[in-house]
């Protein structure tokens, strides 16, 4: 058996992460870092690599992050230390990892080919956002030693491989031109983090059921929804219109319409547009704009999340 290389000496997370705007740093010349702060509190990452032999990495986590993890290639293993309890993970190629260890020790362990992206954020900034995580959820991160996992999840995975594409590609730009970048690489952070966040809330509901009257309810709240594609209305406020709970009402659209409340009106705004892009007589800025959109290039990126080709190349197909 190959014995993996080693860093002797256990790092801490700040020292792997130097505080820089964007970092650039090769392990071994065989790993790559590249790192992107987007506001003070979230930072997004690519980690990568391309290994001859097996690579440990032994560090302490002093950020205190919350970690949204999409493995897009290969595998890795993890072992954390927290208090006098050691627990084991493997994260394959596909899964979702939520993660949350802070004071905790661990080991790292990568082969051959490994990619994975992840947004970190500090638990304020979930706050800040409005996003609940859910019970479940909750009652690991205050065990301050949080590993949560789900399985391949096609939304999860187009909106990492957009994020790493941009990152990527922003990269390469001088300082002064990755302000409006930054923007995009931020908002579709959000969207990654929700999504992550909805999938495993999704897998915790167990025995929920539905009675004919919270139907009928679940039914209003969707025509509100969708009422005005230019604009989605908040969880709240259909809550309140139609009063059933917001708990009740995000595990209600999983149950009753099988996508989240915006994950239903993103798809109905694609399926909007798509029929106005097939009159063949409109343009694409016009169509992005009266769905709402203030940049096309938004519209553009949600249209080919959703039918995997570009607007302006599926008009040219009428």
């Amino acid at each position: 058996m190959v014995s993996p290389l080693n860093l002797q000496a256990e790092i801490s997370l700040t020292q792997l992460l130097l505080d820089t705007p964007m970092q650039d740093t090769s392990i071994q010349n065989q790993c790559r870092l590249l790192r992107c702060k987007l506001q003070p509190g979230i930072d997004l990452f690519i980690w990568q690599s391309q290994l001859v032999e097996p690579f440990k990495l032994r560090a302490y986590d002093d950020l205190g992050m919350i970690n949204f993890t999409c493995a897009l290639n290969g595998q890795s293993e993890f072992s954390l230390k927290h208090e006098k309890a050691r627990r084991r993970y493997q994260v394959s190629e596909g899964a979702n990892c939520i993660s949350f260890t802070p004071g905790c020790h661990g080991t790292a362990l990568y082969q051959g080919q490994f990619e994975s992206l992840v947004v970190a954020v500090q638990p304020r900034i979930l706050e800040q956002w409005g996003i609940d995580p859910g019970a479940v959820i909750q009652a690991q991160l205050k065990a301050q030693c949080c590993f949560l996992q789900s399985p391949y999840h096609r939304e999860i995975q187009t909106t990492a491989a957009l994020l790493k594409h941009k990152l990527l590609k922003m990269a390469a730009y001088p300082p002064s031109q990755r302000s409006a970048s930054s923007l995009w690489l931020l908002g579709h952070s959000i969207i990654f983090v929700s999504l992550m966040l909805e999938q495993y809330q999704q897998q915790t509901v167990t025995g929920f059921k539905l009675t004919q009257q919270e139907q009928q309810k679940l039914q209003l709240a969707k025509e509100l929804l969708l009422a005005d594609l230019t604009k989605a209305p908040s969880i709240s406020s259909l809550a309140s219109e139609t009063g059933l709970s917001v708990l009740k009402i995000k595990r209600g659209f999983r149950l009753l319409f099988e996508n989240s409340v915006y994950g239903l009106f993103q798809v109905e705004r694609m399926k909007e547009a798509k029929k106005r892009l097939s009159a063949g007589n409109v343009q694409v800025l016009t169509v992005a704009s009266d769905l709402g959109y203030v940049n096309a290039s938004h519209f553009s990126s949600a249209f080919y999340k959703q039918f995997g080709v570009n607007p302006s190349t599926y008009k040219r197909s009428f």
